[in-house]
């Protein structure tokens, strides 16, 4: 079975952050607050035009809940 692109793997990791954003009553511009992150820098990322820093996704798995092994999997199409 090929390999999906980037895109795709970024994509999908956005839509589990999105997900538990969402499961959570939250946004995107709480995660950017809550994260120290730029809300377009969270926005590129949930929509797959750039891959998160390593900080960017411990502060991700902070403000979520969601494990650094899990967003790491779902970045790496391991899951």
């Amino acid at each position: 079975m090929p390999r999906p692109t980037n895109m795709e793997t970024k994509t999908r990791f956005g839509v589990l952050i999105c997900n538990r954003l969402n499961k959570m009553g939250k946004n995107q511009k709480d995660l950017a607050q809550e994260s120290g992150l730029s809300p377009f820098y969270v926005s590129e990322i949930l929509n797959g035009k750039h891959n998160p820093s390593v900080r960017a996704v411990y502060n991700i798995s902070r403000v979520t809940g969601i494990s650094i092994e899990e967003l790491t999997k779902a970045l790496l199409d391991e899951s």
